[in-house]
């Protein structure tokens, strides 16, 4: 692996795919991952494999485009860390939009920026700071009423299979089986 794109779709990932497929580089964009890498990122994101299983499964490959790798560039760094990163960005003109009603804005500018195009006060508390370590799937899971029950009723379904499979067992060390 020589270079990782870190940029979200929309922002010239195409191009650049292009681009670097001219320069002779092995491009794998997403239709790629979907076909070729598919099952070690489900894995990947269920916890069954590893920075390692990546780095096998991207054998041979030069340049990673695309989801998911941009949800996921820190774990290719650290997978390929002799690679390159390049992010992608979309000028902002191209929205086409006025720039009353366009604001390029990165979160760690906090509220003045915002609260001020928005023509709000700024709050007193400090500005939110969500998807920390990239956290997301705990803060769903803890924070959303409809993941908690998910999780309890996951939760209930594995006991139960647990018990059932206790009481098979049971039965077959009674039968003699």
């Amino acid at each position: 692996m020589k270079i990782i794109m870190a940029g979200m779709s929309r922002t010239g990932t195409k191009s650049m795919t292009e681009a670097f497929r001219i320069l002779g580089y092995a491009v794998h964009d997403t239709v790629e991952h979907f076909v070729y890498h598919r099952q070690v990122w489900y894995d990947f994101m269920d916890g069954k494999a590893t920075i390692d299983d990546i780095r096998r499964s991207y054998e041979g490959v030069d340049v990673v485009v695309g989801l998911p790798v941009f949800l996921f560039w820190k774990e290719m760094c650290e997978a390929f860390p002799e690679a390159k990163v390049v992010l992608t960005l979309r000028n902002a003109e191209r929205w086409n939009c006025t720039p009353e009603k366009l604001l390029t804005y990165s979160v760690d500018q906090g509220w003045t920026p915002l609260c001020n195009f928005l023509n709000l006060p700024i709050p007193s508390t400090s500005f939110p700071r969500k998807n920390i370590g990239s956290v997301v799937y705990d803060n769903y899971i803890n924070e959303k009423a409809c993941f908690r029950q998910m999780k309890r009723e996951l939760q209930l379904e594995v006991a139960l299979c647990f018990c059932l499979l206790l009481f098979l067992i049971f039965q077959i060390v009674e039968c003699g089986i």
